[in-house]
């Protein structure tokens, strides 16, 4: 089952683990886009990021990412490559980040823009 009810071994205590998913997005031209998060961000505000976020409860990765992207972008992905999976600790490290990583380079929606909070900028 996905979601931040899993636990794992860190450091000699659980940890939770909150599974995310981000694409890297490649224009016709070869060029990534990425986003610029918020300044009000816990973990690496104002940095630059792939885009992406958290899985809800009973989501796939892959679902997650097209309700993400749909949000933070208004794109919905059309075609999608899986990059793999990778672990690294949390904010503070108390948690485990799992990232699902992919690569897009085809949606519908138009030209990415910027439509949720999530980041200050979008390039």
């Amino acid at each position: 089952m996905m979601g931040a009810s899993q636990r794992s071994w860190v450091g000699g205590s659980m940890a939770e683990v909150i599974e995310v998913t981000q694409a890297i997005l490649v224009d016709d031209t070869g060029r990534l886009l990425v986003g610029l998060r918020s300044h009000d961000k816990v973990a690496w505000p104002n940095c630059w990021d792939a885009i992406g976020g958290k899985l809800d409860k009973g989501e796939s990765p892959a679902e997650a990412l097209a309700r993400e992207l749909n949000e933070e972008l208004g794109i919905t992905p059309t075609a999608i490559a899986s990059l793999g999976s990778y672990e690294s600790p949390g904010a503070g490290g108390s948690s485990i980040l799992r990232r699902h990583m992919f690569a897009l380079a085809e949606w519908n929606g138009g030209e990415p823009t910027n439509v949720s909070g999530e980041h200050t900028d979008v390039r």
